[in-house]
């Protein structure tokens, strides 16, 4: 109950005071320990979970994007890219924060979107300024391909947008004046299909709106880039219970088979099984 109130209407610790008994000073202090706990426990595997990210996981992603684009030879497993999160604007070291694209004061993260619709790798925070391509070089994804991709085995990318370059691990859309028609074709395709990141983005924002709340968000007050990281975490734990929130997974047959989503199921029994399915699809994040 107190998580709903703080998730609808933003930072009002207040309106827990009488569920809680307790002071607001107080229950925030609980607040941001909880969330610094849950990112302790757990930051690494939201940058990169060794187990949930294994080379024989990313080859059965690589299938249900192969069933949705089309691109039979590309071994797509996930789509990138960077996302900044506003917060008020700073009393000093306003620089090192301040993006002039968006106008705002922030920080960075790079997530990619898996096809079960978790937001399976989180690297950050980075101010805001730096660029994607400058995300993807520094959030250390190309060097884990790298320990799981053995000499000769297939290739494995994610796909991101116009700030990519081809390299290892990684693509982007085709480029230049002279592009033939199949390749204008297939920019036109994964583009379409790429917007899934986009919505992994949306969902974070309707879910935990506390999260992303710019005015009451202050860097050096409380743990800013820690609330959306957990926001991360909570909502990967929400589409392992709920299913993807979106009617991607019509698009994607092979997804199902890949068994780290729920199956919708209707009976007495149906409440049962789906705590049971949130436990397995839970440990395949947490643990």
């Amino acid at each position: 109950m107190g998580i709903g109130h703080i998730q609808r209407n933003g930072q009002r610790l207040k309106d827990l005071l009488k569920i809680f008994g307790t002071s607001q000073a107080r229950l925030s202090t609980i607040f941001n320990d909880i969330v610094l706990w849950l990112l302790q426990r757990y930051g690494k595997k939201l940058k990169w979970d060794e187990n949930h990210l294994s080379r024989t996981k990313l080859i059965e992603y690589a299938p249900a994007f192969k069933d949705t684009t089309g691109l039979s030879e590309v071994g797509i497993w996930g789509f990138v890219d960077g996302m900044m999160r506003p917060f008020c604007h700073l009393g000093y070291d306003q620089q090192s924060f301040y993006s002039g694209f968006k106008k705002a004061h922030g920080t960075k993260f790079q997530s990619i979107m898996t096809c079960d619709g978790l937001l399976s790798s989180l690297a950050g925070p980075f101010p805001a300024p730096v660029g994607d391509w400058i995300l993807w070089e520094r959030s250390g994804v190309a060097d884990q391909l790298g320990k799981i991709m053995g000499l000769g085995d297939e290739a494995l990318y994610v796909y991101g947008d116009t700030a990519y370059s081809p390299a290892f691990g990684i693509m982007g859309p085709f480029r230049g004046d002279s592009m033939i028609p199949a390749e204008e074709a297939v920019n036109v395709v994964m583009s379409g299909h790429r917007i899934v990141v986009e919505w992994g983005f949306a969902h974070i924002v309707n879910y935990w709106s506390f999260a992303v709340f710019k005015h009451g968000l202050k860097l050096h007050l409380s743990p800013v880039a820690a609330y959306y990281m957990i926001a991360v975490l909570l909502t990967n734990c929400h589409t392992c219970l709920s299913g993807l929130p979106t009617t991607w997974i019509s698009e994607l047959p092979g997804l199902l088979a890949i068994g780290a989503l729920p199956v919708p199921e209707s009976g007495s029994d149906a409440k049962a099984s789906s705590k049971v399915r949130l436990l397995e699809s839970v440990d395949i994040i947490l643990w």
